[in-house]
């Protein structure tokens, strides 16, 4: 019987860690200097010749600051503007439709929020394996402690 116990709570370890998968998960990062945007699908594949649209923010209101594509690495470089501190940047790859990813750079923070959802791939699998693992103890600490009551 206790085979048996072991054999469900190893199913079920497996069932609970099982995640969601987002193949066509969208991720923008930017960088200073010429501002630098580089676009990924998730699994880490670049964004090739995608629709870029940069927008300046002044006082809440936006404008259509530029227009472009990325290149073969998924990356889109622009001049800031002087006296613009805010931008929103928004990729759509030309080959996956319905799909964009979008963020908000400001320049007086010197730091980007991202608006796409989720952890990066291998921050899941990390945890995952970890969340596993953390199981599997508590299931043995189970069993022996079972076993002691006989």
């Amino acid at each position: 019987m206790d085979k048996q116990i072991q054999i469900i709570i190893i199913a079920a370890l497996l069932v609970l860690s099982c995640g969601l998968a987002s193949a066509h998960r969208i991720h923008v990062s930017t960088q200073i200097g010429e501002i630098s945007v580089k676009s990924w699908i998730g699994g880490g594949s670049p964004v090739k010749e995608g629709d870029v649209k940069v927008y300046m923010i002044t006082e809440g209101v936006e404008e259509l600051y530029l227009e472009g594509t990325t290149d073969l690495n998924g990356e889109f470089g622009f001049p800031p503007k002087i006296g613009v501190k805010e931008y929103r940047i928004v990729v759509e790859p030309t080959d996956l439709p319905g799909h964009k990813a979008e963020t908000i750079l400001n320049m007086t923070q010197l730091q980007s929020c991202e608006s796409g959802e989720g952890m990066p791939t291998y921050l899941g699998v990390i945890s995952g394996l970890g969340y596993l693992a953390g199981l599997a103890g508590l299931s043995s600490m189970w069993i022996y402690r079972k076993k002691q009551k006989k």
